[in-house]
């Protein structure tokens, strides 16, 4: 039988996964960051990039574990259970 996971294990995997968006944030200023999040700014050309980017990953992802969820349920479906 498998026991859970460690809490060092969680604690491992939270702080690169934290981490990354901090050290890609860094090289932004604070009045550029403030600027750019208010509703009157438009994005820069690469911002709006990599926003289209993740929002198709996303799309992308999600119709991927809907496809698995839905083999799973059919597989489950079709189990015959031995008497």
């Amino acid at each position: 039988m498998r026991s859970a996971p460690k809490p060092s294990t969680a604690a491992s995997a939270s702080g690169p996964a934290g981490a990354l968006p901090a050290w890609f944030g860094r090289r932004t200023g604070l009045a550029d960051a403030l600027r750019a999040s208010s509703r009157s700014a438009t994005l820069s050309g690469s911002a709006l990039r990599w926003q289209q980017m993740m929002v198709s990953g996303q799309a992308g992802l999600s119709v991927a574990i809907l496809a698995a969820a839905l083999l799973v349920g059919v597989s489950f479906w079709r189990l015959e259970v031995p008497r």
